[in-house]
């Protein structure tokens, strides 16, 4: 196993107030010399918890990544009713 172990530094990028939530856009730096590139993650905020969604390379694929994921969500949310 690889020790992966390292720091890095959040940012908002985006935040935007919705009705039922908020939606946030961070981006992920690396501080050290650890392998991994910056990334973006978005999430959702609502009143109980902040829940990731998306990732991507850059703060739109981010968005479109959890855009997907909360369609697949939704639609197996209908399909159990």
């Amino acid at each position: 196993m690889v020790d992966l172990t390292g720091k890095v530094t959040l940012k908002v990028v985006l935040y935007e107030v919705l009705e039922y939530g908020d939606v946030i856009v961070y981006k992920v730096e690396n501080d050290d010399s650890s392998k991994f590139k910056d990334f973006y993650i978005a999430t959702f905020n609502d009143v109980r918890s902040e829940t990731v969604w998306g990732l991507g390379s850059t703060p739109f694929e981010a968005l479109k990544d959890a855009e997907m994921k909360w369609d697949r969500k939704e639609d197996a949310d209908d399909f159990s009713q």
